[in-house]
C-alpha cells in the first residue's frame, strides 16, 4: 500500500482509486481467491481511467476485527480520519464484507465514517457505487448493505460456533483420540492418532537443558554448546526467517513448558484491551495428555530457578560461562542499599578482585567508596552460609541426590502445584461469577470445591515438607563432615581453572540464590564513625562525667578516632530467604557473632572470654 504519498500537505491532491483486497487465512492465498480479487481490481481501475493503489490483508478477520486494528485497512482509515485521503477518491472492494465481518453496527460505522469523508465505495461483484448522495437519494441502497452486513456477520458468527463445537467433542473424546496432530518438537502423533510418541535423541536433549539450567548455565551459554551437536538442530523459523539451530527465545520457552512434564494446556484466541489477538488458556491443563519428558520435581525446581534470576536480576556470569561474582544482585550496600559492584584489577600482587558499593563507583553521590576484598568476603559467605551443600557440589556428585536435596525438590514441587490452583480457583470463580445458567454453576461449583480439597492437602504437604527440611537443616549444620565438605570445596576452586572450575561455580551460585536474600556489607563496620561523630561522643563524656581527666578523656578520643574508616570493624550480615540472619566480623577470633535461627525462635549470641573460651549465648525468641 502506497497511500502514505498522499500525507503530503499538498493544497490540491487528485483523487485516486484504492482497491482493498483480504481474506482470513493464509490457506486461500493458494487458491484463486487472491488473483481474482486482483484482476477485478485492475478491470474497474482501467475502465474509468483511474490510477490504482492497492491494499492488501492476507490472513486477517474481518470478524474479529483483525484488518482494522492492526492491517492496512487500519492504516487507512487513520488516514481517512485524518483528511489525508482527498475527497472523491474511490475505495473498491470485490464485496462489502471484504471491509468487514463485525457486528452490523460496528461495521455500519466504519461504512458510515468511509462515506462521510467524501470516498466512494464501489463493490466489484455486482459494481454497485456507494456514496453520500446515493444513499440519500436511495433508502434501499442502504438497507440492501446492512442486509449484506448482516449476513456477512451470521455466517461468521456460525462457523465459529461451529469450530468450537468441534473442538469441545475433540476434547471430550481426548482419551480415545488426541486433539490435533499438532506436538512439542521432541513428540511425534502415532499412526492410529491414540497417543504420542517420544523422540530418544530429542528428549535427551530437552532432559540436558533442564539439568544445565538448574546447574547454573545461561541460555545463551546452552543455546551455543547445542549448536554444536548434530542430534537436533530446531528447523528454520518461518515467521520470523531465522535460521536452523538452538536459539536463546526457544530455550526460554521450553524451560516455561509444562508440556515438558506431560501436559496439556488448551488454549483460545481473543482481542485483550489494547486490541491485539493474544492465546488465553481454557479449562485446566490436562496431565497426562502428552509423555512426560522431565519428571515434576525437576520442572518446579527450575521454575523456582527462573523465578529467582527474575528477581535477581543481572548478568554475573551465567551467559557466558564466566563466574567471577558468586553474589551478583544480592551482595548490597550495608550504608545506602546499592548493589555492591565486582572490580577485577588483574593478578596479584599489585591487583586482586573487590566489592565496591555501586554509588560510589559511578560517583553519585551518597556512599563514600570502600573496597571489600572479594576473596575473603566469599569464602566468610561460604563458611557460615547455613544450609548450603558443598559436597553436591564437587565434581562426581552432580546426580548425588542428598536427602535436603530431595526434599527441595518435593517443596518447590508442591509450591508449584499450588501456584497451579491458585490460578484455576480465580478462573472458576470468574466463571461462577458470570455464568447466569443454574446447570453450568452446579458443574464449576463442583470443580472448585475439588480444587480447594486438593489445596488444602497441598498446603498439609508443604508444611510437612518446611518441617523437614528445619530438621535436616540442623542434623547437619556446622557438622565435622559439613566442614570437611567445605574445606574440599574451597581448595578445589582455588587448584582449578577453565571448564571444570565454572561448573561447580556455577552450580555453587544457583545454591547460594535459592538460600540467601541478601548479604548487607559494611566495609567500616555497622556504624560509621566521623570526626563530627567523635566531637559529639566527648562532649557526652563530660555531660555525663564532669569530672573526667584530661588523660582519660584523650584515651577516649584516641579509642573513637580509631574507629574511622576503620576496615577492622567490616562486617558482613547474611539475610538467609527464612527469615534466619547471620552476623559475621572477618578480624574477631569468632568470626560468626550473632546467629539468629528464625526456624527454631532462638537467637545465638557468640564471643570469646577473658579466659579465651569461646562463649554462646542463647536466647528463645
Amino acid at each position: 500500500m502506497t497511500v502514505e504519498s498522499n500525507r503530503k500537505e499538498d493544497t490540491e491532491v487528485t483523487p485516486k482509486c484504492y482497491s482493498y483486497i483480504r481474506f482470513s487465512t493464509l490457506e486461500q492465498q493458494k487458491g484463486s481467491s487472491l488473483d481474482r480479487q486482483l484482476k477485478m481490481s485492475e478491470e474497474y481501475a482501467r475502465e474509468h481511467g483511474l490510477e490504482l493503489d492497492s491494499m492488501r490483508d492476507l490472513g486477517l478477520s474481518a470478524f474479529k476485527g483483525e484488518h482494522r486494528m492492526k492491517g492496512a485497512l487500519g492504516r487507512f482509515l487513520k488516514l481517512v480520519k485524518d483528511g489525508k485521503i482527498p475527497k472523491g477518491s474511490t475505495l473498491i472492494v470485490e464485496s462489502l464484507d471484504r471491509l468487514s465481518r463485525e457486528q452490523v453496527f460496528d461495521a455500519l460505522d466504519q461504512f458510515r465514517d468511509i462515506i462521510r469523508a467524501g470516498i466512494r465505495i464501489v463493490t466489484l461483484t455486482d459494481r454497485m457505487e456507494y456514496t453520500k448522495e446515493s444513499l440519500n437519494a436511495n433508502i434501499g441502497q442502504l438497507i440492501f448493505s446492512l442486509t449484506i452486513m448482516s449476513r456477512a456477520y451470521e455466517e461468521s458468527l456460525i462457523k465459529a460456533k461451529r469450530l468450537r463445537a468441534a473442538w469441545e467433542q475433540k476434547r471430550e473424546k481426548i482419551d480415545k483420540k488426541k486433539i490435533t496432530a499438532r506436538a512439542p518438537a521432541w513428540l511425534k502423533l502415532s499412526e492410529d492418532k491414540t497417543h504420542f510418541e517420544i523422540i530418544p535423541e530429542r528428549a535427551e536433549i530437552i532432559r540436558r537443558i533442564f539439568q544445565e539450567k538448574l546447574a547454573g548455565k545461561g541460555t545463551e551459554l546452552i543455546s551455543k554448546e547445542l549448536n554444536k551437536q548434530t542430534a537436533w538442530l530446531p528447523d528454520k523459523q518461518k515467521r520470523n526467517n531465522t535460521p536452523s539451530g538452538w536459539h536463546e527465545s526457544y530455550i526460554q520457552k521450553i524451560l516455561r513448558f509444562s508440556a515438558v512434564m506431560g501436559e496439556y494446556q488448551p488454549h483460545t484466541l481473543v482481542t485483550d484491551e489494547h486490541g491485539v489477538r493474544v492465546r488465553k488458556p481454557i479449562g485446566n491443563a490436562i496431565k497426562g495428555y502428552f509423555p512426560a519428558v522431565i519428571p515434576e520435581n525437576l520442572y518446579y525446581l527450575v521454575q523456582k530457578l527462573l523465578e529467582e534470576n527474575k528477581l535477581k536480576a543481572g548478568n554475573s556470569g551465567g551467559r557466558n560461562g564466566r563466574i567471577s561474582n558468586l553474589f551478583g544482585h544480592i551482595a548490597k550496600c550495608g550504608y545506602c542499599g546499592a548493589p555492591m559492584a565486582y572490580i577485577d584489577k588483574g593478578p596479584k600482587p599489585k591487583g586482586g578482585s573487590y566489592l565496591v558499593c555501586d554509588t560510589a563507583r559511578r560517583g553519585l553521590p551518597g556512599c563514600k567508596r570502600r573496597s571489600i576484598n572479594y576473596e575473603e568476603f566469599e569464602e566468610m559467605i561460604l563458611t557460615y552460609c547455613r544450609n548450603l551443600n558443598p559436597a553436591d557440589l564437587l565434581p562426581g556428585n552432580e546426580e548425588r541426590e542428598s536427602a535436603m536435596k530431595v526434599l527441595q525438590g518435593q517443596l518447590f514441587t508442591v509450591q508449584g502445584r499450588l501456584k497451579d490452583l491458585a490460578t484455576k480457583i480465580r478462573n472458576l470463580s470468574d466463571s461462577i461469577a458470570t455464568t447466569d445458567n443454574p446447570a453450568v454453576r452446579r458443574i464449576l461449583e463442583k470443580q472448585l470445591a475439588d480444587i480447594l480439597a486438593n489445596q488444602e492437602t497441598y498446603e498439609a504437604d508443604e508444611k510437612q515438607i518446611k518441617q523437614d527440611i528445619v530438621r535436616q537443616s540442623h542434623s547437619y549444620d556446622e557438622t565435622d563432615t559439613q566442614l570437611e565438605s567445605l574445606r574440599e570445596l574451597l581448595s578445589f576452586m582455588r587448584e582449578h581453572t577453565g571448564e571444570e572450575l565454572a561448573e561447580v561455580r556455577r552450580r555453587l551460585r544457583v545454591q547460594l540464590r535459592g538460600l540467601i536474600d541478601r548479604i548487607d556489607v559494611y566495609p567500616v563496620g555497622t556504624f560509621r564513625m566521623t570526626q563530627e561523630h567523635v566531637k559529639a561522643m566527648l562532649s557526652a563524656i563530660l555531660d555525663v562525667e564532669p569530672d573526667t581527666t584530661t588523660d582519660e578523656l584523650q584515651r577516649q578520643e584516641e579509642y573513637l578516632k580509631a574507629q574511622i574508616e576503620n576496615k577492622e570493624l567490616r562486617k558482613f550480615i547474611i539475610h538467609f530467604t527464612g527469615g534466619s540472619k547471620r552476623s559475621i566480623v572477618p578480624t574477631s577470633k569468632e568470626k560468626l557473632v550473632l546467629d539468629f535461627d528464625r526456624e527454631n525462635g532462638i537467637i545465638r549470641n557468640i564471643f570469646s572470654a577473658i579466659d579465651g573460651e569461646t562463649v554462646t549465648v542463647e536466647f528463645k525468641n
